[in-house]
């Protein structure tokens, strides 16, 4: 008769974990930045404490990150068969060893952000503008001719085209090349729009920003918003992950998965306890997705839990009131929305994701001390186990 109690109990284990996010073990560092597949290892970019690997699905991670110097914050990570890249706040350094050991690769005082691959053409988007080399890092050469704004946060390739997403400039597009660029902004609001993430799927464009999911289906000469079903801005969209019909973005709510059928995007949290905390990086390893929140952790879930998720859940947002903004000394929070005060939270991040200041708060009107900030672009966010709001303030 214990047997079968026994049974009964690991058969209901696995049906509550069925469904669901399930946390791996975590590596040793930083907040995380980037997650790479190669093979079957899965390699973690940390913002200050290195790089990781794990050989075993998340169960363990060791640290790799003989060459790379300590406390560097590492921006982006890509693979190319045995060759791997990482873009640092100190320039871009190379490994020809599958990450056992790493050196400097031309480009040595430059905040290198992202990188695109096409063929033996290696292009990296950097804080001075876009350097291209054609012989894995040995010689750079810089292809900024026609770009307006120099800080290039993000790339991706789709056949011959280049597309690139600035920090406040727009979006420009390269067909020789890098040779030339050109600035593909129609549909795009002017301003202050950063551009985080790109993906492609077929004829589809998805530019994640700090407004939400750009999409163009005509190869970036339009752009339409496509926010339906994510919470309301302030809204960072850090990265997607495609896999045949599933899109995922991971942003500072969770993960969200898109239907092409309703042109909408639904929660896919489940289990996701870390989602409070933005999800910063997706990656796909065989069958099962993983992502990593910044506050440290790394989740799995099967790529097969996604069929026939769309329009079951539901998002609880609500508005975030804050004054002044920008502001000098202090923030003053109007929560009267909420109804409950129980296990509320306030957080605030800067526009990496690192978390600044955490406290509980009991009562509608919080005023919160940001004299000792220094001055820049913040976001912050109050949470409890029912709602969810978001804001993004100044600091002057």
């Amino acid at each position: 008769m214990k047997k079968i109690y026994v049974l009964i109990i690991a058969i209901c284990i696995m049906n509550i974990a069925k469904g669901q996010w399930v946390q791996t073990n975590n590596p040793l560092g930083g907040p995380i930045s980037k997650l790479a597949i190669s093979g079957t290892n899965i390699y973690a970019a940390t913002y200050g404490e290195g790089i990781f690997v794990s050989t075993n699905d998340g169960n363990t991670w060791s640290l790799m990150n003989t060459g790379i110097p300590i406390n560097n914050y590492l921006y982006a990570l890509t693979v190319d068969d045995s060759t791997f890249f990482a873009g640092t706040d100190s320039g871009v350094y190379l490994s020809t060893n599958f990450g056992n050991s790493w050196f400097g690769a031309g480009i040595t005082d430059k905040i290198s952000t992202s990188f695109a691959i096409n063929g033996s053409n290696i292009f990296v988007g950097t804080n001075a503008g876009i350097y291209l080399t054609t012989n894995n890092g040995s010689t750079w050469s810089i292809v900024n001719n026609g770009l307006t704004d120099t800080i290039v946060q993000v790339l991706a390739i789709n056949g011959n085209n280049i597309f690139a997403g600035t920090y406040g400039g727009g979006m420009f597009l390269s067909t020789n090349n890098g040779n030339t660029w050109s600035a593909m902004n129609n549909g795009l609001p002017t301003g202050n729009v950063v551009f985080y993430s790109l993906a492609i799927s077929g004829n589809n464009i998805f530019a994640g920003t700090n407004c939400g999911v750009y999409l163009s289906t005509n190869n970036g000469l339009s752009w339409d918003l496509e926010n339906n079903g994510l919470p309301p801005a302030p809204l960072l969209v850090y990265d997607f992950s495609i896999s045949g019909n599933t899109i995922l973005a991971g942003t500072t709510f969770g993960v969200y998965q898109f239907s092409n059928n309703t042109n909408s995007w639904s929660a896919v949290n489940t289990g996701l306890t870390d989602s409070i905390y933005g999800i910063s990086t997706l990656a796909i390893k065989g069958n099962y997705i993983f992502c990593s929140a910044l506050g440290k952790s790394i989740w799995k879930r099967p790529l097969s839990d996604f069929t026939g998720l769309l329009n079951n859940t539901s998002n609880n947002f609500l508005s975030l009131y804050i004054s002044p903004n920008p502001a000098t000394n202090s923030l003053t929070l109007n929560l009267s929305q909420l109804k409950n005060f129980q296990n509320t939270t306030v957080s605030i991040y800067d526009i990496q994701g690192k978390q600044l200041f955490q406290q509980n708060i009991k009562q509608a009107q919080t005023e919160i001390d940001i004299a000792a900030f220094t001055k820049g672009i913040y976001i912050i966010k109050v949470y409890n186990d029912s709602n969810t709001m978001q804001s993004k303030f100044i600091k002057e």
